[in-house]
């Protein structure tokens, strides 16, 4: 059903599920990891005398306490939740950083096309792009840059050279 959005709450009965009152706490805590709206749980003053549900029945105290529990379990769910929206939201404004810095990338690159072709020099320029990546590695190594994730960071770099001999050789045709 949440698949398919649709709209009807899922309410959890773990009195029922249970069929006795010992099991109830530990099907709370396996239904925490899933999107409940509300939980049902049968509670009596005195369970032994109620007239229905005997062995499901738990007194109010023991209903406190597993109220209070799925209260925190949700709250600190919550809490992680928030945390994780937070960092992802870092992510996207390093990512939009990023973007934009790549297509500021690619203006210059256009006028290193434009360049380039009136003056009959060769796009690819082997040598420069050698000296390139040799002093990125430098960089990354003295920065300490994800240093366990440099050859990425030199991939990274090779498809942006890639890109801007691209836009080049558009501008030499």
């Amino acid at each position: 059903m949440k698949k398919k959005k649709i709209n009807i709450p899922i309410i959890l009965d773990p009195s029922h599920i249970a069929g006795k009152k010992k099991y109830i706490y530990n099907i709370i805590k396996k239904s925490l990891i899933f999107p409940y709206h509300g939980y049902m749980i049968e509670s009596h003053i005195n369970p032994s005398k109620a007239l229905t549900d005997k062995l499901q029945q738990i007194k109010p105290k023991l209903l406190n306490k597993y109220i209070n529990f799925i209260n925190n379990n949700y709250k600190k769910k919550n809490i992680i939740k928030n945390k994780l929206k937070i960092q992802r939201l870092f992510i996207e404004e390093i990512d939009k950083k990023i973007i934009l810095l790549i297509f500021n990338r690619n203006i210059i690159a256009n006028k290193i096309g434009e360049i380039k072709k009136k003056n009959n020099i060769s796009i690819y320029q082997k040598k420069r792009f050698i000296k390139l990546i040799i002093k990125y590695k430098k960089f990354i190594k003295k920065k300490k840059i994800l240093y366990n994730y440099n050859k990425y960071i030199i991939k990274i770099i090779k498809i942006l050279h890639k890109i801007s001999i691209n836009i080049q050789q558009k501008k030499t045709i």
